[in-house]
């Protein structure tokens, strides 16, 4: 699993180093040097699969109703 996660955060990194640089410097360089933790499973395929990951995507740390009030 350690493989995994540096190889995602490396890739991460890369690509938003490539498709968008300013949001790549917002972040802290300690973000890119600590340890991550990435949690994987197998979601199937198809409409099981876009169901499972649909309930994620929707649902957001940071809704913008809390952006705007703060």
């Amino acid at each position: 699993m350690r493989v995994l996660t540096r190889r995602f955060r490396t890739r991460l990194a890369g690509a938003l180093r490539a498709e968008a640089p300013e949001l790549y410097r917002q972040a802290p360089r300690a973000v890119w040097e600590k340890e991550w933790v990435v949690h994987s499973q197998c979601a199937g395929n198809g409409a099981a699969a876009l169901g499972y990951l649909a309930r994620y995507v929707q649902n957001t740390a940071l809704g913008s109703k809390r952006i705007v009030a703060d």
